[in-house]
Formats: structure tokens, C-alpha cells, sequence
């Protein structure tokens, strides 16, 4: 027993004196200047001062022209495809190279996903924004190009070719196809939604909202249209043909920016995902942030800021989203009022199950634009 005593002191013992070979500092940084003194390895900080572990990522491209924001993207095969702001311009992505595959006027190869289109029979305009994109039965690409000529084209190997310009419309915010090959388009700023045969040769309005913008759509096994409004936060359950539409949950925040259909085999089981939203948390985090004194800048607290401007190199830029002034449709219930507290988080992704119970899956204080579903998971 002694010896077992001894041994046991004399390890403690050489623990002790190896650790007093470490020497631990704390640091305290309670101001953005002292994040900005070091460098971040492996780390995300954010602007409200939160330490996250950084995610792997790769940049696959720094090589887009005159582009202010890729709004939507969709893969196809080995293919990626982006659309983009404020120009109309769509780009494909393959084995390391950027492409861009309209507006350009060149020769037309065969295949319509590694082809460069003629825009000639377009008008190369600028202030147009594609925020949708999608394939239709065939497997040729589909993009909706918003801005005052609003309108829905395929690409095939023929050129580019006009299927639907939707009145009163000024965005395409999604497009959806169901198992019949229908195709559906989101749109803005009256709030409706359009069904189109699978050919894209007749177009009917399926349902007419009292919200401003349909943001997202998906098409159910069950035969229903699932569509996420903005302003009100609501997700429709529409049934194609009919003029009637049912509220399947109503959210808290006033965007429903995405929905996806898992891809569960049976389609009996499968969860409708959906995510809630709120951009104006956008503007707070800039206000957060001019409010902060950087290092090199001068603090000018009593001098007001330059108005904002419309215009930058040349182009107008038409913000979706915002309401109409005159010509908007009144709501039929008035938005309730909701004061965003110092711990709600902006964006929440929920699944609904077959049953219509909904789940909060994670919340984070960022903006949550699009969802899409890989073997590994969701993102």
C-alpha cells in the first residue's frame, strides 16, 4: 500500500513540475479596433462581437465583370450555373472556368449548358436581375429575368427564346416544376403566381395574393403548389386549377424566402422545409457598423451622411421588396407590428411535416436566402 502511495505522489508530483512550464495569459477586447489589431485564423467574427469556428470554404471564382450580386444558382450535371445583378448576366461554372452565357454575341454550339448564346434577338439592357433560375422537363435551362421587361426564357440550342411575360409583373422570384413537367413562376410586386404547360406554350394565372411578392415555390408529390409570401410571412398551399389557396403556417418574421421538398423515396413522407426571414436586420448591422469607430477613419458624429444615391456607374438599381407607392394592393388584414428584441434571430429554417406540425430546425442571426438539399444534408 505504501508503495502504491508513493508512486502516486511522485506523478502528481512530475505533473506539477511540468506544468509550471505553461504560462496562460487572458486577453479581454471589448471594441472592434482590438479584433482588428490581430489576425483571425479558423474564426468568424461577427459584427456583433460573437466568436464562431470558421466553416472550410473555397472560392470557385473572382472573375465575374460588372457584377453586383449572384442571386440565384442552380446545378446541372457537373455544371453550375449563376444568375446575377445588374446586368441580366447568366454564367456557367465547369472544371474551373467561368463562363459567361449571356448577354454575348457569338457563334451557337449545340449543347445549351456548355453553350455561349446570341443575344441578338434580346435587348442587351442594363437594370435587370435574375433571380430565378430552373430546368424545364428536357433538362434545358430556364431563367427569369426581372426588371421593367420582365419575362421567363429557355436556352437551347437554338438560341434563347421568350415563353411568358407576365403582366403586371416587374420580378421572377422563382421557378418550380412539379412531376408533370408544369412549370410555376413566383412573382412580384403584385404577388401572383403563374402555372405554364410543360412546352411553355399557355400560361394561366393559378393564384392572386394579397401580399406584395410570391418569394418561393415548390411543387409537391401531393399534386398541391407550396408558395413562401413576403410581408406577411405566410406559406400557401395552392392547388393547381382551382382559385383558392389554404395557409399552411404562418411565420412570425415576415419573409419566406425558400421551401423545399425533401427527396425522401416515398413521397408520402416527405417534409416540406421552409425558411423565415426578415432583411431588415441588414440595415441594423450597417448602423451597428458605421457606428463603430475604425482604425484610419474619422469619426465625424455631428456631421450628417450624404444622402443615399440612386445611381452607381450608370445603372439604377430597382430594389425587389420594397413597397409600391400609389399602385400597391392594400393588405386585407393589417401586418401586425413586431419589435425585434435583442435576442431574436433573424432567419429560422422550419420543417412541416405530412401532418402540418412544424418544427424549428435552427435559428441564426443571418439572412437565409435559399435552401437546396445534397446526399449530406441541407443548405
Amino acid at each position: 500500500m505504501r508503495r502504491r502511495i508513493v508512486w502516486s505522489l511522485g506523478l502528481a508530483l512530475t505533473l506539477v513540475s511540468q506544468s509550471q512550464a505553461v504560462t496562460s495569459r487572458i486577453y479581454r477586447h471589448d471594441a472592434a479596433p482590438d479584433l482588428l489589431k490581430g489576425e483571425t485564423e479558423q474564426v468568424v467574427i461577427s459584427s456583433r462581437g460573437s466568436l464562431q469556428l470558421g466553416l472550410a470554404a473555397q472560392v470557385l471564382t473572382e472573375a465575374f465583370d460588372q457584377v453586383w450580386s449572384v442571386n440565384s444558382i442552380i446545378v446541372h450535371g457537373g455544371s453550375i450555373t449563376f444568375g446575377t445583378s445588374p446586368n441580366g448576366g447568366i454564367y456557367r461554372y465547369n472544371f474551373g472556368t467561368l463562363t459567361q452565357i449571356y448577354p454575348l454575341d457569338v457563334e451557337l454550339p449545340s449543347s445549351p449548358f456548355d453553350a455561349r448564346y446570341d443575344s441578338n434577338d434580346l435587348d442587351q439592357v442594363s437594370n435587370e436581375h435574375v433571380f430565378a433560375l430552373g430546368t424545364d422537363m428536357t433538362g434545358r435551362l430556364l431563367a427569369g429575368f426581372s426588371g421593367k421587361d420582365c419575362r421567363l426564357c429557355r436556352f437551347s440550342s437554338t438560341g434563347v427564346e421568350v415563353l411568358f411575360k407576365p403582366k403586371d409583373a416587374l420580378y421572377i422570384f422563382d421557378i418550380a416544376t412539379d412531376e408533370a413537367g408544369n412549370i410555376y413562376l413566383a412573382t412580384g410586386p403584385e404577388g401572383k403566381v403563374y402555372r405554364m404547360d410543360p412546352l411553355g406554350k399557355t400560361a394561366q394565372l393559378l393564384y392572386d395574393s394579397r401580399d406584395k411578392n410570391i418569394l418561393s415555390l415548390a411543387a409537391g408529390a401531393d399534386g398541391f403548389v407550396y408558395a413562401g409570401s413576403d410581408d406577411r410571412g405566410l406559406v400557401y398551399k395552392l392547388k393547381p386549377l382551382s382559385p383558392s389557396a389554404s395557409v399552411l403556417y404562418d411565420s412570425s418574421k415576415p419573409e419566406i424566402s425558400a421551401v423545399l421538398f425533401d427527396k425522401d423515396p416515398d413521397p408520402r413522407t416527405r417534409d416540406l422545409y421552409a425558411i423565415a426571414t426578415s432583411a431588415k436586420v441588414v440595415k441594423t448591422e450597417n448602423e451597428f457598423s458605421a457606428s463603430t469607430p475604425l482604425p484610419g477613419r474619422p469619426e465625424s458624429s455631428k456631421t450628417e451622411p450624404p444622402p443615399a444615391s440612386d445611381t452607381e456607374g450608370g445603372f439604377k438599381l430597382k430594389i425587389a421588396n420594397t413597397k409600391k407607392e400609389s399602385s400597391a394592393k392594400p393588405s386585407s388584414r393589417p401586418a401586425p407590428t413586431r419589435k425585434r428584441g435583442p435576442s431574436e434571430t433573424t432567419s429560422t429554417l422550419y420543417r412541416i411535416d405530412q401532418g402540418g406540425y412544424v418544427t424549428d430546425i435552427t435559428s441564426k442571426m443571418a439572412v437565409f436566402l435559399c435552401l437546396a438539399q445534397m446526399e449530406q444534408g441541407l443548405l
